[in-house]
């Protein structure tokens, strides 16, 4: 079971896809050193329990190349936008899946 929701986490959460979609929000930034994906991988961290808070979810990936304060100043610019993309694209990738294990409920409210 532990695999299958891994294998579920990486391909809901492709960071291709998360990059791409960002991008098509907030439009086209500096995100050489520290990508949306980035982010969205250590958020996941610390939801899955792995880190206790995004301040100690960063510091464990010794490859980063910015602060903590750097990763707290891009999470404050972050348009609302972004957030509500991510998790409609994340329903999208994960529908099929949900139905086939039979999971899926009806809409609370039409569309």
């Amino acid at each position: 079971m532990a695999v299958a929701v891994r294998g579920a986490f990486e391909y809901a959460l492709d960071p291709t896809h998360l990059d791409a979609l960002f991008v098509r929000i907030a439009g086209d930034r500096d995100d050489r050193e520290l990508l949306s994906s980035t982010g969205v991988d250590r958020m996941a961290n610390v939801v899955c329990r792995v880190k206790p808070s995004v301040h100690a979810a960063y510091p464990a990936d010794d490859h980063l190349p910015v602060s903590v304060a750097a990763v707290y100043a891009r999470r404050a610019r972050v348009p609302t936008a972004a957030g509500r993309e991510r998790v409609r694209h994340t329903a999208e990738r994960l529908g099929p899946v949900i139905r086939a294990m039979g999971g899926s409920a009806p809409d609370p409210l039409p569309g």
